[in-house]
Formats: structure tokens, C-alpha cells, sequence
């Protein structure tokens, strides 16, 4: 009989990525072929290279994630490394030639140096910049494989990186579409509508823009939740601040299930994963059209993108949904409907491990067996 595949899950802690490790091993952890060790790295550990001024991000956390890894050896070999995202490989190029590994990223850094400005960060330029990209295209050589969350991310590594295209794989995040799923509410003539933000990062999410937008012209017909983690937001009149909610918990849940459609007109953005919840509860998307999100939400199908920073296309987009209830159910129905057919967690959970298992073959040894 052949033993179980020995897989390292080697994960950022922080943000949309603690969703993603979390659907990934409530699924993984239930395959009879894979031995998953999971090693989340945290952004923050007031470790050694907490301490070092000057030390960029990306270093830090790679540093990090190296020094859990190598702790991780000393106690199981491994069979393949699974990091995601590619700021944990820099300083472990020695051990992906020990180790098959497989870099996952939602976007490229050089997809990140253009969204800069959203992020709230100067993008690197000169000598700095070319050192980053090589240093980054040295790592995505080692890996034996690569998992981009969208088309937007492949095309990027393709064109910017020199990364063969049949070297990546395309594995969007996905979302339990039998945990996340619609609730029918009756239609009450007359009823308010109940819009729906989830963003932790406030500004970069967009949330200024669903508040001034509400401001604007929706508080007369419409009610509005707030999610997040930003401390300075106050419930006012119609609004309502929910925070503290952990991810696929119950009260996020109820949320997104007692909403008639959800906000997130992002300045910048990858692939969030509170899109695809909000479809996976039927709910239509208004949003913006910036990083993959074009690959997840369909213009006019299962929502609305709009400009970036214009609450204005915001209201429209609402003040149309909320006279025309009809359009409204029938996007709810496509965008659940898409999620069924290309964000399903489980399905695409099955296809990233398939592609591991493989990986997993080429042995250290290169000889393919155990």
C-alpha cells in the first residue's frame, strides 16, 4: 500500500489568507492520501526578526517561515511544500531543492508595485526594484510548480517573471458552497433593502466610499452592515458596525444570509474571498473592476462593477437593484450559481492536492519512489 503523501502547508497568517488555510483544511484533513503538516507564519511573532530595524516585510516573513519550516524537518520529512505566498520563499530557495515545492501567490509582486498606491505603500524603483524581481524570479525557477488564484496572476508571472506558462496551474480560492449557501426571505412590499460590507482593511476595501455613498442617497431606502476590523467606524443611523466576526463563523454567516446585496468597491484588490461568500449566499456583488476580480464577478450578470472612489456609480448601481427587485433575485441566483460551478472549495481542493500528489513523486532523491 502507498503511504500517505507528506505535504507541508506553509501559510500567511493575516488577512484573506486565514480563510483560505481554513477552507484548504477542512477539506484536506479529510483525504485518506495526504499526511498534511499545517505551519501558519504570522505577520507579527516578536521573534529575532521583529527586533531588526529597517527589515523589509517581505524579509522578515520569509525569514520566519524558513526557521519554521527547517523546526518542522527536524521532526517528519517531507514530501512537498505547499507556500503560499511567494513573500515565505525568498530565504528557502536551499530548502525547495531538498524539498518539491510549490509556490502559491493571488498576486504577482510586481501585480502588488502596481496597486501600490491602494495599499498604502511606495512602490520600489531603481536598483531596489530590479534586486526584488530577480531575487523573486529566482524563486518561482526553483519551485516545481505554480498555483495562481486567477488568470490575472498566471499572465502576470508569464509576462513579468519569464514563468513558463505550462508551469502554472490556475486554482482559484474557493468557498464551502454547503456552509455558505442562500436562505429565502420573503418579499415584503415596502421593505428596506439591507446592504452588506466586509472588509477589514476599511479604506482599501472601499468601505469610505459605501458610507459616503449611503450618505449620498441610499439611508432613505436602504440599511446598511458594516464588517470590519477598523476601530474609528460608528454605527449611526441605519448602520450597523459588526466586528470581532472570525471567518465561516455563524454570525458572519447570518449576515451575509440576511443581506440583499453585498459592497466592496475596492481600490485595490486580488481575489477576495468575501466576494465569493457574498455569491455563494446569492447575494449580487456591486465592485470594482481591479485585480482578478473581472474573473469572478461578470458585469451585469451577477453584479455590478464600477469605478473605483465613485460613491455616485455606487448609488446608481443601488438606487437601479432596489427599484427593479427582479434584477436584483435573478443576479443573486447567477452569482450562486457560478460559485457552484467554479469556486467550489471542495472540487478545486481535490485538484490543487492531485497537483501535489504529483509533485510529490519527484522525490529529493529524483527517483520518484519512497
Amino acid at each position: 500500500m502507498n503511504e500517505a503523501h507528506r505535504i507541508g502547508f506553509v501559510i500567511e497568517r493575516a488577512l484573506g489568507h486565514i480563510t483560505h488555510a481554513e477552507n484548504l483544511r477542512h477539506w484536506v484533513d479529510r483525504e485518506a492520501g495526504v499526511d498534511p503538516h499545517w505551519m501558519m507564519v504570522p505577520h507579527q511573532a516578536q521573534d529575532t526578526w521583529d527586533k531588526l530595524p529597517g527589515m523589509p516585510f517581505s524579509v522578515r516573513l520569509s525569514l520566519r517561515a524558513r526557521d519554521v519550516i527547517r523546526q518542522r524537518l527536524l521532526e517528519q520529512e517531507l514530501d512537498c511544500l505547499y507556500l503560499h505566498t511567494q513573500n515565505l520563499s525568498l530565504f528557502s530557495l536551499g530548502l525547495m531543492r531538498r524539498i518539491p515545492t510549490v509556490i502559491s501567490l493571488d498576486a504577482t509582486p510586481r501585480d502588488f508595485t502596481r496597486m501600490a498606491q491602494a495599499y498604502g505603500s511606495n512602490a520600489s524603483t531603481g536598483f531596489v526594484d530590479q534586486l526584488k524581481s530577480a531575487w523573486y524570479r529566482r524563486a518561482f525557477a526553483g519551485a516545481a510548480g505554480l498555483v495562481g488564484m486567477s488568470n490575472w496572476v498566471k499572465d502576470s508571472l508569464v509576462r513579468d517573471y519569464g514563468v513558463p506558462a505550462g508551469k502554472v496551474k490556475v486554482f482559484p480560492f474557493g468557498v464551502d458552497v454547503r456552509r455558505w449557501q442562500p436562505v429565502p426571505r420573503p418579499r415584503v412590499p415596502g421593505r428596506r433593502l439591507r446592504l452588506l460590507f466586509v472588509g477589514g482593511d476599511f479604506k482599501r476595501k472601499g468601505g469610505h466610499e459605501v458610507l459616503e455613498a449611503f450618505q449620498m442617497g441610499l439611508s432613505g431606502s436602504c440599511e446598511l452592515d458594516i464588517a470590519t476590523s477598523e476601530p474609528a467606524i460608528s454605527p449611526g443611523s441605519s448602520v450597523r458596525v459588526h466586528s470581532g466576526l472570525a471567518p465561516n463563523s455563524a454570525p458572519l454567516r447570518k449576515l451575509y444570509a440576511e443581506a440583499d446585496l453585498f459592497l466592496l468597491p475596492s481600490r485595490g484588490d486580488a481575489t477576495p474571498i468575501a466576494i465569493l461568500e457574498a455569491m455563494a449566499s446569492g447575494l449580487p456583488v456591486i465592485t470594482t473592476g481591479v485585480g482578478a476580480i473581472p474573473e469572478m464577478v461578470e458585469d451585469g450578470v451577477t453584479g455590478y462593477l464600477v469605478p473605483p472612489s465613485r460613491p455616485q456609480a455606487i448609488v446608481d448601481a443601488v438606487t437601479y437593484l432596489e427599484g427593479h427587485r427582479e434584477a436584483l433575485s435573478r443576479m443573486g441566483q447567477a452569482a450562486r450559481a457560478t460559485v457552484e460551478e467554479k469556486f467550489d472549495a471542495q472540487t478545486i481542493c481535490k485538484h490543487l492536492l492531485a497537483f501535489l500528489a504529483e509533485v510529490s513523486e519527484h522525490r529529493r532523491d529524483g527517483s520518484g519512489h519512497r
